[in-house]
């Protein structure tokens, strides 16, 4: 325990203020957990670990001083959590829209950003893929667009765990693509013969 203690307390860090430190150990928790879902053999298990891992990510945000960030993705838990609920696809997709809520009122009263801006499009581009789940091609479009901008708003306020969650989900979706044109090609020339 106290070897854990000195890590934290070293420059492994990289000389970050311990208050820092915890929005960093946050964002790994969230990583870790997202990392989980993909483990996941039911759609209702990865949607809750989503979830877990959504809510550290609001706070991760939150804490980096990027709230509209925190906001559009703490509509995605919900999207989750009513898509975990079973509730019907109309459902999932209204709640998704709200994204835009948040950066209609940042617009109004700081004036808009482009980390916002790229949050916001994330989180539709993301919502768009969650909605369109049956059409695997447009939903993995939708989730590889959302992927790139959320990796391009990570890199702008400096989340490195949000950089190491958003390429591993890139490599995954890039993966899941790769098996599902195998497969379509598998049942075409099965068919053929």
């Amino acid at each position: 325990m106290l070897e854990l203690i000195a890590l934290w307390e070293s420059d492994w860090w990289g000389g970050l203020p311990p208050d820092h430190r915890w929005v960093v150990g946050i964002g790994i928790a969230a990583f870790a957990i997202q990392f989980l879902s993909y483990q996941g053999r039911t759609g209702t298990r990865i949607l809750a670990y989503l979830s877990i891992a959504g809510i550290l990510w609001v706070v991760h945000f939150g804490l980096l001083g990027h709230w509209v960030s925190g906001v559009v993705l703490g509509v995605s838990v919900v999207r989750n959590v009513i898509a975990v609920l079973g509730a019907r696809l109309i459902w999932v997709g209204l709640v998704g829209s709200l994204a835009v809520v948040p950066i209609v009122v940042e617009a109004l009263t700081v004036g808009g950003s482009l980390i916002s801006f790229l949050a916001m499009m994330g989180g539709l581009c993301g919502t768009v893929g969650a909605v369109l789940h049956r059409q695997t091609t447009l939903a993995r479009a939708g989730l590889a667009m959302s992927s790139v901008v959320w990796l391009v708003h990570h890199a702008m306020i400096g989340s490195w765990p949000g950089v190491l969650n958003t390429l591993t989900m890139i490599g995954s979706n890039a993966i899941g693509w790769w098996r599902h044109r195998q497969h379509r090609e598998l049942v075409a020339n099965s068919v053929g013969r």
